[in-house]
């Protein structure tokens, strides 16, 4: 292989440090072909420039074109006395590749009754990208999707010591027995069936914000069973 130049690339911290997420996620990122990079003789991995470049405008491109969705939460737990003004939101992604659900989605969890910040990724690259950018307090994943599917998703979310308090939940519609041909399901994760249960997603949700201390002397939001999970 020819002798790349100094300036061509990146060592990982460096990229991490460029791209403000940490170490394990551009080794992630390299992993899921994301950045490139290749191996010194010496065993360590360097970082191709051009595409650390080319993902931090992919990156700058998409905050400024279009916010973060963020639900109707704060409004309506004001309104119900539920909460104080202004509570931090529960940071939540969604990975799902119907276009139909990502709608559904983002309708229900639109309208919970206390802040959500919610990020929608169309695939589990997607998703990926914004989970090691975003560090979330709930990821919502569906788990047959092409390219990368949840299952690797959830590996990487796991293998990341920097998203150990990020709560998990996968909705699928395959059944358990053939979760070992995707490599199995990694511990810790929630599983659903389709269609989604948004009374159990929307008491997951709450006892994650409240469990992030995000909620005001942890309000309780009326009709959910908080714990009852």
């Amino acid at each position: 292989m020819p002798a790349h130049p100094r300036l061509a690339y990146l060592t990982t911290r460096e990229a991490a440090n460029r791209l403000g997420v940490s170490v394990r996620t551009v080794q992630l990122w390299v992993e899921e072909g994301i950045l490139q990079a290749w191996k010194t003789s010496g065993g360590h991995r360097r970082i191709d420039m051009d595409s650390v470049a080319s993902l931090m405008r992919q990156r700058a491109q998409e905050g400024a074109g279009s916010a973060p969705r963020k639900g109707q939460g704060a409004q309506a737990a004001t309104a119900e006395g539920v909460a104080t003004p202004s509570p931090v939101p529960l940071r939540l992604v969604v990975v799902e590749d119907d276009p139909i659900y990502l709608k559904l989605y983002e309708a229900k969890f639109g309208r919970w009754p206390f802040p959500v910040e919610l990020h929608l990724a169309e695939d589990g690259y997607q998703g990926l990208l914004l989970i090691g950018q975003l560090r979330p307090d709930l990821v919502v994943t569906d788990l047959r999707m092409p390219g990368m599917d949840g299952f690797r998703l959830l590996r990487a979310i796991k293998g990341d010591p920097l998203l150990a308090d990020t709560r998990v939940v996968a909705i699928t519609s395959l059944e358990p027995e053939t979760w070992d041909s995707y490599g199995g399901m990694p511990p810790g994760v929630a599983v659903f069936n389709k269609p989604p249960p948004f009374d159990r997603l929307q008491a997951i949700g709450l006892e994650t914000w409240q469990a992030r201390g995000r909620a005001p002397e942890a309000a309780a939001v009326p009709g959910v069973p908080v714990g009852a999970l």
